[in-house]
């Protein structure tokens, strides 16, 4: 079986390809971070016209669909609009074309409905518009997967990791708007690693990614603030440390580069 995958140069995807080195077909916009003898990037612009560069015949081909609009003022964009449609043109034509496993993220947002803005924003609403397409079509075995709150390499510098490490870097305390919130805090190889056992053991229809453990986003700050001052670590979080570690030294690097 060969893999094509969309949304490859972002969060999530960046972190899936990295160390691959099986058969993959990139379909989208951007040149892949890697380039190996058995990668083929089918390049296109438009994301509209995605579902026409599919292969004729998708019989063993695995889809695995990241691509979404995700930046900026993403959650009242009418690019969501755009993005519905051509994930569910894409969706189609696999089905036509004989494709028979498909999987495709959800969002953080349908585990954590606190805010009525968020929950009633253009971008949960297209979002959970392709989830119900996509489960009530039985023409494809389909995993709906709804990470929780990711954080790890090639995040957006604007996300609350990032934002609070490069506060630090920058010999500044970060400012936190909603301290006693409490998330799902979760290293994006965990979801890398999901993806992977979902495709082996046909795990299918909607599920759930995280650590199973919450915390507060004040109790992140803390710890990673601890992490980066070499200070002891509060043992509730040792299971988070280690990437915590790992984001930090990924952030500092790109300072130096």
């Amino acid at each position: 079986m060969s893999l094509l995958i969309t949304g490859y140069s972002g969060f999530v995807g960046s972190n899936y390809v990295i160390g691959k080195n099986e058969e993959i077909q990139f379909l989208g916009r951007k040149k892949p971070l890697i380039s190996l003898e058995k990668h083929v990037w089918l390049k296109s612009t438009n994301p509209s016209s995605w579902h026409e560069l599919l292969p004729n015949d998708c019989s063993e081909v695995q889809l695995l669909h990241l691509a979404w609009v995700a930046r900026g003022k993403y959650l009242g964009s009418n690019d969501n609009e755009m993005w519905l449609d051509a994930s569910k043109s894409l969706y189609n034509s696999f089905s036509r074309r004989g494709g028979k496993r498909f999987i495709t993220l959800g969002t953080s947002f349908e585990m954590n409905f606190e805010s009525p803005a968020i929950q009633n924003s253009f971008y949960v609403k297209k979002k959970l518009s392709f989830r119900d397409f996509v489960l009530n079509s039985d023409q494809v075995s389909t995993t709906w997967i709804r990470p929780s709150t990711l954080f790890g390499k090639f995040e957006d510098s604007r996300r609350l990791v990032p934002s609070i490490i490069n506060s630090l870097l920058d010999d500044k305390r970060a400012t936190i708007h909603t301290p006693s919130e409490l998330r799902d805090f979760t290293p994006v190889e965990t979801l890398v690693d999901f993806i992977d056992e979902c495709f082996q053991n046909e795990i299918v229809g909607p599920v759930n990614c995280g650590t199973g453990k919450m915390a507060s986003v004040n109790s992140i700050n803390c710890l990673i603030q601890d992490t980066y001052f070499g200070h002891d670590i509060d043992p509730r979080f040792e299971y988070l440390s280690a990437h915590i570690k790992g984001s930090i030294e990924y952030w500092r690097k790109l300072r130096e580069e």
